[in-house]
């Protein structure tokens, strides 16, 4: 949300007759995509400056479409509906995730003007969380904030946690270990359902990322036997009604997505290389943001349905400059 999140938080069964919402960046300009009935267009969204802007999370509540990244000229910011954009801070900045609710906007990342981990509400000045580098994920439940990240207290690095918040105080702070150690892990992605808190990222071992996930504190290794490699990572996650978990991610050049109740992961595209950045589950449907490396990125979306075959949309051809796929919800 997811990560994530990286993505929509709305859970709730809806019709057939959606419309999926991407976000990113294409040729050094932050848009979002929307595929309806199978075709892909894009949304370039207005910018300060001529310098390129970023779209780094997207999140649609009632047909109003947010998305949280940075402008041309560096600032944290968020996008509805592409008007101009809202900056959130006037020194140099970034966010990272993005989540509404019941009409707040909810943004999280870092920024000069407090130099540490922090998150906002609608325009508000920047809420400090933790003297850290850099909030990756934010979600809402009930009363609850819960932003992912990783924290520097007392002059030494805590390492990977997300921290659980209410009334704009920090209620705790949960370390997530690698089975030895927080400081060698990265978390990209949180999800809250239930009031049980899933983290997606990676791990190090013998030199090597490896992806994991995590049900609160307890750490789960995604690795299989049978692929081996060095540079694996989730990069977001996503629960269903029924408590399934999807996991986005892969080694670095194939693209594969979980679910935490197969045995394996799953690959998404035979392309020669190509990363899954972002999923999110609908009544269903698996669909998976990423990019495939031809000559340049290209923005793609991997729908996969029920009975598993995966539908490969590409967005457009490859960007001349920069471009990033980032988020991906799906919505009426």
């Amino acid at each position: 949300m997811a990560s994530i999140i990286v993505g929509c938080g709305n859970t709730k069964p809806i019709s057939e007759d959606t419309t999926v919402y991407i976000s990113g960046t294409y040729d050094n300009q932050a848009c979002y995509w929307t595929i309806k009935d199978g075709i892909p267009n894009r949304v370039t969204l207005k910018n300060i400056g001529t310098s390129a802007s970023n779209a780094y999370s997207i999140f649609v509540e009632q047909k109003n479409v947010y998305i949280g990244g940075r402008t041309a000229s560096g600032i944290p910011c968020y996008w509805k509906n592409n008007e101009i954009p809202i900056a959130l801070s006037n020194k140099t900045g970034i966010v990272k995730s993005i989540f509404v609710n019941n009409g707040v906007v909810y943004s999280a990342g870092s920024c000069y003007e407090c130099q540490n981990d922090c998150y906002w509400k609608n325009n508000s000045s920047p809420i400090e969380i933790a003297k850290a580098s850099g909030a990756t994920s934010i979600f809402v439940s009930k009363d609850n904030i819960y932003v992912a990240g990783k924290c520097y207290e007392q002059g030494v690095w805590s390492g990977t946690c997300y921290w659980v918040i209410k009334d704009d105080k920090v209620k705790e702070r949960v370390a997530l270990y690698d089975g030895s150690t927080s400081s060698g892990a990265d978390v990209w992605s949180i999800f809250v359902y239930k009031d049980v808190v899933y983290t997606a990222g990676s791990y190090r071992k013998n030199g090597d990322y490896e992806p994991c996930y995590w049900v609160g504190d307890k750490f789960n290794s995604l690795i299989h036997p049978l692929l081996p490699g060095k540079d694996w990572s989730a990069n977001s996650i996503y629960v269903d009604k029924d408590e399934n978990v999807y996991i986005a991610g892969g080694e670095f050049g194939k693209p594969y997505y979980w679910k935490t109740s197969k045995a394996t992961p799953e690959l998404l595209s035979s392309a020669a290389s190509a990363m899954a950045k972002s999923i999110f589950v609908f009544n269903g449907k698996i669909y998976v943001a990423g990019i495939i490396r031809e000559e340049g990125n290209v923005p793609c979306c991997w729908i996969v349905d029920k009975e598993g075959k995966v539908n490969e949309i590409l967005l457009e051809k490859a960007a001349k400059g920069t471009c990033e796929v980032t988020g991906v919800c799906v919505a009426e």
